[in-house]
């Protein structure tokens, strides 16, 4: 399997997501911190307006909502250290193991990317270029965020894979990057 360090790296670096941008995160987060509780209603409450979805949250709601916000507030904290990014992947590993379809979690990622810009909107501050600079590195924090989530997903199915057939995982993506050539 690729090394995850590795690829955090090339995606910071293509992604852009640099020291300004936790500047621009820490200038953001005064703003939209006494919004998060909002957000995160609005979120679950989309999340259980369609049933296959809700059934993953039934008996877990208010657990999940307070873990979802404590994750909302600490991606305005404006500390991305290398704990930071392990409890990134930590969290794409616990959806993987509470069997969460991949579809769900691109689905959410794309509903927040949607709603801390209306938030912006709605209390006017759209033409604030410190405020747009740090909505711009949000998102790009939560791309980085779903890249892993999105990474635990294709580990464990390269490690099913393996187990199926009795192949070690570099040799699958050989035969990956083979059948792409």
């Amino acid at each position: 399997m690729a090394n995850s360090n590795n690829d955090l790296q090339v995606f910071h670096h293509i992604g852009g997501f640099s020291s300004q941008d936790v500047i621009d995160l820490g200038a953001l987060a005064p703003h939209v911190l006494d919004k998060i509780p909002e957000i995160n209603d609005a979120f679950y409450e989309r999340l259980l307006s369609h049933p296959d979805v809700a059934r993953h949250i039934e008996g877990k709601l208010e657990r999940l909502k307070s873990t979802h916000r404590s994750w909302l507030t600490e991606l305005l904290g404006g500390v991305y250290d290398e704990a930071f990014w392990e409890r990134q992947r930590h969290i794409g590993r616990v959806h993987v193991q509470a069997h969460i379809p991949p579809l769900f979690v691109s689905a959410s990622m794309s509903f927040l990317r949607s709603e801390l810009p209306r938030v912006v909107t709605e209390q006017n501050m759209a033409g604030d270029e410190q405020v747009q600079r740090g909505l711009s590195a949000f998102l790009r924090l939560l791309d980085l965020c779903q890249m892993l989530i999105d990474k635990a997903y294709e580990d464990e199915r390269l490690r099913r894979l393996s187990d199926a057939t009795g192949m070690r995982p570099s040799l699958i993506e050989n035969l990956i990057d083979l059948r792409a050539a």
